[in-house]
């Protein structure tokens, strides 16, 4: 089991480090606007995934699968503090969770429990960033948000917005 857990470590490491040294030519765009990823409702994030359940396997017919469900690991939305539970509850793993970030965008919370991002259409607001200027613009972006005033929020599914009160 140690082995395992050894090689998987590895895996995700090796990934990470892959593509953090790897620079994309896509530029950063301004047309950044602020958008709702989840509310915080009791259910599982938006598009909840997971290589132990491939309910999706038709799908992936050109793709050797041989060996996924054994990796482990699911993506989802960014979660609130109301639907973690049911994610760590879906992941149903004893080991340790870890929460890795490869979004090209700002986000955080609003209120505690309304998750947002500073996202644009090509999911590349902080593309060519380097860490700590994306982790600046995340902190300058969230402290952008006026406490106890209404705030816009981009709708993509509608395609317009909508005015909710941060406190």
């Amino acid at each position: 089991m140690k082995k395992n857990l050894k090689i998987i470590f590895t895996f995700l490491l090796t990934i990470i480090i892959l593509l953090t040294s790897v620079s994309f030519p896509i530029e950063a765009s301004s047309d950044v606007n602020i958008i709702q990823d989840s509310a915080n409702t009791n259910s599982l994030p938006g598009h909840f995934r997971k290589t132990t359940n491939i309910s999706n396997s038709s799908a992936l017919t050109s793709l050797n699968i041989e060996g996924l469900e054994k990796l482990n690991i699911s993506g989802s939305g960014q979660f609130t503090p109301t639907n973690l539970p049911l994610l760590i509850e879906n992941i149903n793993t004893n080991l340790p969770i870890v929460d890795i970030d490869l979004r090209q965008e700002s986000h955080g919370l609003i209120n505690d429990d309304m998750a947002i991002s500073f996202a644009n259409a090509n999911n590349s607001a902080n593309a060519g960033l380097t860490l700590d200027e994306v982790i600046g613009k995340e902190n300058s972006d969230l402290s952008s948000i006026n406490l106890n005033k209404p705030l816009t929020l981009y709708n993509n599914k509608k395609n317009n917005y909508t005015q909710f009160s941060s406190k």
